[in-house]
């Protein structure tokens, strides 16, 4: 997708309209206590600038309903980072929910574009709601029964299409400057991340995106490619916005020895290896990306590429190298807060920065829609380089 296509920009008159950015799984501590500071930045009791900014939007902002607390720490958080917020209990509830394989919704992977500021649908599940309704990959959502999203945080936006089955949502799309509402039933969704197919000999595997059950298929996908003979692998994380960490974790295993996954970094710059522990890959492998690839599949995408296992063929992945940690504040909710940053195994920042292929590929990059291997440009220079190898 070209990123002047989602050119135009929210204008946000004050801090109170949330927009946050990408917020998928990747690196959250479920149930962590927070770490204090060893520096006082803050007299909490002393606030005078965020008191008096509060006192001004209640009195002036246009809109007074969305002057409420729990914008206002939204609001604060996002003041961080894209990727910090606040959850109400419901709001919570609804993202656990999407923390499992099975799940009650539309059936779609969503993500965000370069600037953060956009929702992309990234994948029509088979057999889902959204496909029999006609909602297509590339799509941009902009409002949810006639409201639009408050914050384009991945997190957020997908647990307003989570919900009970037989329940009923009004969606409005953006696709190409025209816009679409599409009202969709939702139903229980089953997610299998993991596809695969052999192509001129050689083991295609697309893994969509980092879920508790995504170990095992792709477990059982690698032992499909050791039982077909197959000479290479390609292995396809294009528009695979994350997932958990224990997954990407897992699927390393597969591919890679006893060594580095990555490293964090916290505030006081304290360094932590996080390490693998399987056997190496020792067949010809090369792995696709594209400026969607973000967070748990950049974890995986570095350590393949510093460690040597893996051609690296696309475009800059997305830039997603934080960390968050589920900090719980009764009686209100949970915040999600960003706590590390993470390296590649030779200590390469990765958030605002991707990754670089060593091979880069410009055509073909907008297509949303499922190709044949003979017209993916991204395939087609996968098989050329396996062939080489």
């Amino acid at each position: 997708m070209k990123e002047n296509r989602y050119a135009f920009w929210v204008t946000i008159s004050t801090f109170l309209i949330v927009v946050f950015g990408l917020g998928i799984f990747c690196g959250i501590l479920v149930g962590s206590k927070a770490a204090k500071s060893t520096q006082t930045k803050i007299d909490i009791n002393n606030m005078p600038l965020l008191s008096k900014t509060v006192q001004v939007a209640m009195d002036n902002y246009y809109k007074a309903d969305l002057v409420t607390e729990e914008n206002l720490a939204k609001a604060m958080l996002f003041g961080l980072d894209p990727y910090s917020t606040f959850f109400n209990k419901d709001e919570y509830r609804l993202f656990q929910d999407s923390t499992v394989g099975n799940y009650v919704g539309i059936g779609v992977t969503i993500g965000n574009d370069q600037s953060k500021r956009h929702v992309i649908v990234l994948q029509v599940f088979d057999k889902s709601p959204a496909l029999r309704a006609g909602v297509e990959e590339g799509w941009e959502i902009i409002k949810i029964n006639g409201t639009r999203l408050k914050s384009t945080d991945i997190d957020y936006v997908s647990s307003l299409l989570k919900g009970k089955e037989n329940t009923s949502m009004t969606i409005t799309f953006q696709h190409e400057g025209i816009f679409v509402d599409k009202t969709i039933v939702r139903d229980q969704i089953t997610i299998n991340t993991v596809s695969s197919k052999t192509i001129d000999r050689y083991m295609y595997i697309r893994l969509s995106n980092f879920m508790p059950q995504s170990f095992e298929e792709m477990k059982n996908a690698i032992n499909n490619f050791e039982l077909t003979n197959s000479k290479g692998l390609i292995l396809d994380l294009r528009r695979n916005p994350g997932g958990f960490v224990k997954s990407c974790i897992d699927i390393s295993n597969l591919f890679l020895e006893p060594g580095t996954l990555a490293f964090t970094k916290d505030q006081t710059g304290r360094m932590e290896e996080i390490k693998t522990s399987g056997i190496r890959f020792e067949k010809p492998l090369v792995v696709l990306v594209d400026h969607f690839t973000a967070s748990a599949s950049e974890v995986l995408t570095g350590a393949l590429q510093d460690r040597g296992v893996a051609t690296v063929i696309g475009t800059r992945t997305f830039g997603k190298g934080l960390i968050q940690n589920i900090i719980p504040i009764p009686p209100f909710g949970v915040i999600k807060l960003t706590i590390q940053s993470y390296l590649t195994p030779n200590r390469n920042e990765v958030d605002l920065v991707g990754i670089k292929p060593d091979v880069e590929i410009t055509e073909g990059i907008d297509n949303f829609y499922p190709l044949d291997p003979k017209e993916d440009p991204f395939i087609q220079k996968a098989i050329e380089i396996l062939k080489e190898k």
